[in-house]
């Protein structure tokens, strides 16, 4: 008996001896994966060529809104009015809560950055083979903010794999400070503005220098929650943290491609207000051979859902449970339905799939028919659109389609950028608890690579053709053509 128990204890450590290291070397796989990915190892030409795409979606994106100026300016300039109006009132403190999230990120990732390229270069100089002797070396050179280099010599077992962790904690931060700038920069630029002789009273200027020197690496309570990033040195400058953006791929790529999403954000709000255009585009889309198929036809087929459940749906179940006779109901539909422009406050109605509205929506057909035909078509015509869209369930279905879609089709304007976040979810977040533990570099989650694959369907010059006006459209919206397009576009014109 007692054998048997030494032999199973014996086994039960062999076991999870073998599981530890399957897991590190499969964590290590993830992180060398991560860290030879296109972005990192490819020339200046195909980076360039990177850039170039997501810039020109970005463009394209901005062009099928009514307002070009730059999204992210725009969202800025209206969370700058509110922080304007606590800063007139004297309201310190809500201003100082709002900023001190965003310049925290901002400045103290650029702090992580640079203490990691440090640790990196004495990493890479050295001149020794065995991680032993590695771990001898470093340890006599002061090395600041070390404890990221600490933790990974502490687990790695070759001075590759070193590198390869460190670079993979850095793009966590390259990635959070890409994504933050451009929000950072117009706030400040804004706070420093407002200083300026003449800008604003003598009570406003002071709060607005008090702000600026209690926010990022001037915030003493930060200074001594994260004493340690400080160790490189604490003299940033807006050109300096730029400068450090330029030399890092990943904040590059991030900054790009946050400005790119900021777009895409934009125009699916001004859809989300205008179901009856969106309704042309993905009718018009699906009948393009294999258009069906597109993620951006779901996205836009999800944004007639949302703007139904959020603007048409409160007024719906108003009509459905109203005690009035038909007559009444009827009059109050056909009033509401006024005020959205069109017919979409019908079809909405008639797409409900439960029973009571059903009833309800049948009654209000059969009375119109018998005593208003004009309205009785009226009503057989939204009918028939909600059959094509198909029905809109009661309770909000779940989907497979990712949380920003639903904020952003609300036309609320709210989510993704820092002043829209909760003030709870932003307080939790603390720099130096960022674990980096996405699979790819630059970190992405599902969304973004959805997003990745929306606008990438908008460059399809026949989704071009379809969405914006011939006389908007760029040059490279149409030297893509096919070439039986070009042959029987060339020949309509011969003829």
């Amino acid at each position: 008996m007692k054998l048997a128990l030494y032999w199973l204890l014996c086994a039960s450590l062999l076991t999870s001896q073998l599981y530890a290291n399957c897991f590190d070397t499969l964590n290590r796989f993830r992180i060398r994966k991560a860290v030879t990915s296109n972005i990192l190892v490819e020339n200046d030409a195909r980076f360039m060529t990177r850039l170039n795409k997501i810039e020109e979606s970005g463009s394209y994106l901005r062009r099928l809104r009514k307002n070009k100026s730059p999204a992210i300016h725009e969202k800025m300039k209206r969370q700058l009015v509110k922080l304007d109006g606590y800063l007139f009132t004297g309201d310190y403190a809500t201003a100082h809560r709002e900023l001190r999230p965003l310049f925290r990120e901002v400045e103290f990732s650029s702090l992580a950055i640079k203490a990691l390229d440090v640790q990196l270069q004495h990493v890479r100089s050295l001149d020794v083979r065995s991680i032993e002797q590695a771990k001898q070396v470093l340890a006599g050179i002061d090395i600041p903010s070390r404890f990221w280099l600490d933790e990974t010599l502490a687990k790695a077992q070759t001075l590759d794999a070193v590198v390869d962790e460190l670079v993979f904690i850095r793009a966590g931060y390259e990635s959070k400070l890409g994504k933050k700038f451009q929000e950072y920069l117009l706030a400040k630029e804004h706070l420093e503005r407002l200083v300026e002789p003449g800008a604003c009273s003598a009570e406003c200027a002071e709060s607005v220098t008090r702000l600026l020197d209690s926010l990022g690496v001037k915030y003493n309570s930060d200074r001594t929650r994260f004493s340690s990033f400080l160790e490189v040195g604490d003299e940033l400058s807006t050109d300096g943290i730029r400068d450090l953006i330029d030399n890092h791929r990943v904040a590059v790529i991030s900054r790009i491609k946050h400005e790119r999403n900021a777009e895409l954000f934009a125009v699916f709000r001004e859809f989300a207000t205008q179901p009856a255009v969106v309704e042309k585009i993905v009718s018009l889309l699906v009948g393009i051979p294999g258009m069906h198929k597109l993620k951006l036809v779901r996205v836009f087929n999800f944004f007639l859902d949302a703007v139904a459940q959020t603007k048409h749906v409160p007024i719906i179940n108003q009509v459905v449970r109203s005690q009035g006779d038909i007559a009444n109901k009827l009059d109050d539909l056909l009033l509401k339905n006024g005020n959205f422009g069109g017919n979409e406050l019908l079809i909405s109605f008639a797409r409900r799939n439960d029973l009571d509205s059903k009833r309800v929506w049948n009654q209000l057909v059969s009375y119109a028919g018998e005593n208003n035909p004009v309205v009785a078509e009226t009503l057989l015509k939204a009918d028939q659109l909600a059959r094509s869209r198909g029905p809109l369930d009661l309770l909000q279905s779940k989907t497979v389609l990712p949380r920003w879609l639903i904020m952003a089709a609300s036309a609320g304007g709210l989510g993704y950028f820092w002043f829209g976040q909760n003030s709870s979810e932003v307080e939790s977040i603390e720099v130096p608890e960022v674990i980096p533990s996405s699979d790819g570099i630059p970190r992405e989650d599902d969304f973004v690579q959805d997003i990745d694959s929306v606008a990438q369907e908008l460059l399809d010059p026949e989704v071009i053709n379809e969405i914006l006006p011939e006389n908007e459209r760029s040059p490279d919206s149409l030297k893509d053509e096919s070439f039986f397009k070009v042959m029987k576009a060339w020949f309509l014109r011969l003829i």
